[in-house]
């Protein structure tokens, strides 16, 4: 008996430790940028360290789908965002991919309300590029 639940015992931890093994390895990594219960400070800091290989499938839809609909939704926070990292191309290309015709065309329009009616002076740049992407996400 002793033999028998030994060897259940360590079937069951095999099986856990593979099913552990088998989980999605950009889980972690992308976790912040698939809520909008994300801030954008969040957002951010996840997007710096964000491995390119996680941007695809169904977490390039969830990041693209939390970046937009939360562009539309706080629009001051991303802003805030931008302005404190003016230089950071990375941030603003994942912005932009993020821009994509998968999207629900309420949250793409949202966006491009907002990068034309509350757009600072100094991020006219940024949000034309916004602009540009929802236009062609929109086609």
């Amino acid at each position: 008996m002793n033999r028998l639940t030994g060897s259940a015992a360590l079937l069951c931890m095999l099986a856990l430790s593979h099913s552990a093994m088998a989980a999605e390895p950009c889980e972690a990594e992308t976790k912040a940028l698939m809520t909008l219960k994300s801030s954008w400070p969040q957002i951010y800091d996840a997007a710096a360290v964000l491995p390119s290989r996680c941007f695809d499938g169904y977490f390039a839809e969830g990041i693209s789908d939390t970046i937009v609909r939360k562009m539309g939704q706080d629009w001051a926070g991303f802003i805030a965002v931008l302005s404190a990292h003016p230089a950071d191309e990375r941030f603003m290309a994942l912005v932009l991919r993020s821009i994509n015709e998968t999207l629900d065309p309420k949250d793409i329009k949202a966006a491009a309300h907002r990068a034309t009616t509350e757009c600072p002076d100094q991020l006219k740049k940024r949000c034309a590029s916004i602009l540009e992407k929802t236009a062609e996400a929109l086609r």
